[in-house]
Order: C-alpha cells, then sequence, then structure tokens
C-alpha cells in the first residue's frame, strides 16, 4: 500500500507531465528549489520567533500571524543541507500549507513564478526511496530545480534527541 507521499509525489509528477504546473522558485544557500504554488499563501518578512524548547534544529520557533502559532522551519537545516540559513531583516518566510496544516519556511531568496513545461520532470532513482524530502527535480528556465515534497518536509518530527535553538542564538543581522 502507498503511503501518502509517495500518492503525492505521483500526482505531482502526472501535474508536471500534463503541462501547466505553477511552481514558487527559491533558493537555500547554494541550491534552487521549487514547491508548487497551489501550496504557498504568501511570502513574508522575517519576524520575531517564538522558540520551542526541546524542539528538533530545524523549528527554529514560532511566528504569530494574526493571532496564530505557525511553526517555522529553517529549511537548509531541515533538508540537513549546512547549518541555519544565515538570516537578514530581508529574509523571506514562505507561509505554506499542506492537508490543513500552515508552515513557515525560511529560505534564502525567493526568485518568481513559472509555469512548468510537460518534460520538465526528471525524476533520477534515487528520489525512488520512501522518506525523502524531495519529489525529483525539475527544468526551470533557471536551471534545474528541487521539487520539495511538502508533505515530508513540513512534518515536524518531535521524537527522539533534538538540538534546540538556544534563545538569544544571534543569527539574525541588521542589514545595512
Amino acid at each position: 500500500m502507498d503511503t501518502p507521499s509517495e500518492v503525492a509525489s505521483r500526482q505531482f509528477e502526472a501535474a508536471v507531465k500534463a503541462g501547466g504546473l505553477e511552481i514558487l522558485k527559491f533558493m537555500i544557500p547554494g541550491m534552487r528549489m521549487c514547491a508548487p504554488l497551489g501550496n504557498m499563501i504568501k511570502v513574508l518578512p522575517l519576524m520575531e520567533l517564538q522558540p520551542v524548547p526541546g524542539g528538533p534544529r530545524y523549528l527554529r520557533g514560532l511566528m504569530n500571524l494574526h493571532g496564530r502559532s505557525i511553526p517555522v522551519i529553517d529549511l537548509a537545516a531541515r533538508l540537513g543541507y549546512g547549518g541555519y540559513t544565515r538570516c537578514t531583516l530581508e529574509t523571506p518566510i514562505l507561509l505554506c500549507e499542506h492537508g490543513g496544516l500552515q508552515t513557515g519556511l525560511i529560505v534564502d531568496k525567493v526568485i518568481g513564478v513559472e509555469t512548468l513545461e510537460q518534460d520538465a520532470w526528471q525524476q533520477t532513482p534515487a528520489f525512488d526511496n520512501a522518506g525523502l524530502l524531495l519529489n525529483g527535480t525539475v527544468q526551470t528556465r533557471f536551471g534545474p530545480s528541487q521539487v520539495l515534497c511538502m508533505e515530508r518536509v513540513i512534518a515536524i518530527d518531535l521524537g527522539g534527541s533534538h538540538h534546540p535553538v538556544a534563545p538569544g542564538d544571534g543569527d539574525i543581522e541588521e542589514s545595512a
């Protein structure tokens, strides 16, 4: 029996192959990424985050958005791609939604929106492994981009031992 993530991955692949799927393109340090535009609500400026003691390292905290507490994930740390994203006052947070769950993703830069062509899908055998946080690769106008598996990325692992972010980490810089 297929997991919901495997079904979502196949649905995304089918949508890309059918053509006309809109994606949001963005970057984490050194990596081009994208996600279905349908999962994106808005791009927000970096805001004060409330730490979550004992949370996983990639969970940077909770943001207060119109009275709702929304978890904010450092996408580079979540993907295991180096350490934390170096944040400035211009660092964007992608407010995204999947399956009724809203999460903020800290990224380095937002590139823009693109509609994929039918031949954009470039899945490799490595992406067939269950549990990966990526669905595959698509060819965009600014080069190949890794496609986030939104369901897996926004699922916050609260089991096991974690290295939480210490309050006052000093990771936010003021811009010039």
